[in-house]
């Protein structure tokens, strides 16, 4: 979890700023990981044309 806390912007403003931080930390560590499985499929597949039926 991202926490951020500023004077500026008072206790509800600096939830609100970690809330966004934290999902699009959330999102970037998601599309990396599907983004590695989708590659995994793919080699499995290549593999498995490779062999035939």
């Amino acid at each position: 979890m991202f926490v951020f806390f500023s004077n500026r912007l008072g206790c509800l403003g600096s939830i609100v700023v970690s809330l966004i931080g934290t999902a699009l930390l959330f999102l970037l560590l998601r599309s990396c990981t599907a983004n590695e499985a989708a590659a995994a499929l793919d080699t499995e597949a290549a593999i498995r044309s490779q062999r035939g039926p």
